[in-house]
């Protein structure tokens, strides 16, 4: 692990992502990033008058986000971990986007809203949307998750598909770090071809050799709500849930909507979402 980072707009969700990213950062011994991003509008160059009047806003707003670090230090123990902090006058994607470009950040810890409004429902919130377009692992953690306690990491695959396992690279550093068992979900009608299930079973079980493991079988399509996903968080207890989000097409982004992002919507435990 290179660098974790976590988008800080120091709500309470954003705080206790924080919070699990500093308990990552002690076990993996890296540091953190917290960016924080002042979306303001951009003034055309010819508006009189326009530095007058941006710039004492940005200047304010830059003003308190230091403020809020320099509590968030004394009441986190951040002395207690390497970090740094970072400020863009751009939207919160792009403002990770840059920071994921530099190319030293191996995983974005990042916390979503307990509640979701039915606009945010239908677009995503900030979180959410940026799963599916993150060319490192990200971590969602729900608003009530302040602290990881991992004993049980579920897989949800598809039968469908092959599995690409160096997509669970980060999977095994987890169940290792926490010691925790991992369960295989495949979820798949009966009508899929078995050689796709036999070659992927003995591929993870190869996989995770070293690791306790079992599988649990879902003899049902996969489909777009995530409903059976959802119930069987519950059933086996899991602690944490990992997914694997495609890559869509502009169109098939605005009318199906992607499982992982509907999902991470529903589920009331940290989601880990390695984008292929």
């Amino acid at each position: 692990m290179k660098k974790i980072l976590v988008p800080m707009d120091f709500s309470q969700c954003a705080i206790n992502a924080m919070r699990v990213a500093k308990e990552l950062a002690k076990k993996l011994h890296c540091p953190i990033e917290l960016v924080t991003s002042i979306h303001m509008p951009h003034l055309h160059a010819q508006t009189v008058g326009a530095d007058s009047v941006v710039q004492p806003i940005l200047s304010e707003y830059s003003h308190q986000i230091d403020e809020n670090y320099r509590d968030l230090y004394e009441r986190e123990g951040l002395n207690e971990i390497e970090f740094e902090t970072k400020k863009f006058n751009s939207s919160v994607q792009n403002a990770i986007y840059s920071c994921i470009e530099q190319g030293d950040v191996g995983l974005v810890v990042s916390g979503t809203k307990e509640n979701h409004d039915i606009l945010e429902k239908i677009l995503g919130g900030h979180t959410v949307d940026f799963i599916s377009i993150s060319k490192v692992p990200v971590l969602v953690i729900p608003e009530k998750v302040n602290h990881l306690e991992v004993r049980k990491i579920g897989l949800a695959l598809n039968l469908e598909e092959e599995v690409q396992l160096d997509k669970l690279e980060l999977v095994r550093e987890f169940a290792k770090l926490f010691e925790a068992e991992i369960n295989i979900m495949f979820i798949g009608a009966e009508s899929e071809k078995r050689y796709i299930y036999d070659d992927n079973k003995v591929k993870l079980a190869e996989f995770f050799g070293d690791i306790n493991n079992n599988f649990v079988n879902v003899k049902e399509h996969m489909d777009k709500s995530g409903k059976k996903i959802l119930e069987l968080v519950d059933e086996l207890q899991l602690d944490m849930l990992y997914m694997h989000p495609k890559h869509h097409k502009l169109l098939d982004r605005i009318f199906r909507p992607s499982l992982t992002k509907q999902i991470a919507m529903e589920v009331d435990i940290p989601l880990l979402s390695v984008h292929e």
